[in-house]
């Protein structure tokens, strides 16, 4: 399964509030392929976050 495949099952699942069975009828995917998906597009969005999204003062000694 390609990488956009996987980004779009994860986005339409967030927008959409879908279910597993949702996304399975929909991408044509096992329950199994689904969740699998699901865990790693968010993990990868997780570290995404940790590397790129810093806040400006990391000890918030300022309230903006």
């Amino acid at each position: 399964m390609s990488v956009i495949e996987k980004v779009a099952m994860f986005l339409f699942t967030i927008v959409v509030e879908a279910s597993n069975r949702q996304m399975q009828e929909k991408f044509q995917h096992s329950s199994e392929t689904v969740s699998r998906c699901f865990k790693e597009v968010l993990k990868s969005l997780c570290l995404f976050v940790v590397e790129v999204i810093k806040p400006v003062d990391p000890q918030f000694t300022s309230t903006p």
